[in-house]
């Protein structure tokens, strides 16, 4: 979320958070393994996570209109 102005990072993370979402500044990853109850990520720090949804999101201007948003009902402006 680098290309969010500080404050939009900060109330966004906070309503996540509030959401029981975990963000991971500045992670990276080895490795996504699934499994029957969801995922465990792999991260490079040595760290697991185990969830059962996980959503990766890399957001480029021309990648966006390839995602199919649109027939989930999600605008793209």
């Amino acid at each position: 979320m680098s290309f969010l102005d500080g404050e939009i990072i900060d109330a966004l993370a906070y309503h996540l958070r509030e959401e029981g979402t975990i963000i991971r500044h500045n992670e990276t990853y080895s490795h996504v393994e699934p499994n029957s109850e969801g995922v465990i990520l792999h991260l490079n720090s040595g760290k697991k996570l185990k969830t059962d949804i996980f959503f990766y999101l890399q957001m480029e201007e021309q990648v966006t209109p390839k995602m199919g948003l649109e027939e989930l009902g999600i605008t793209i402006n």
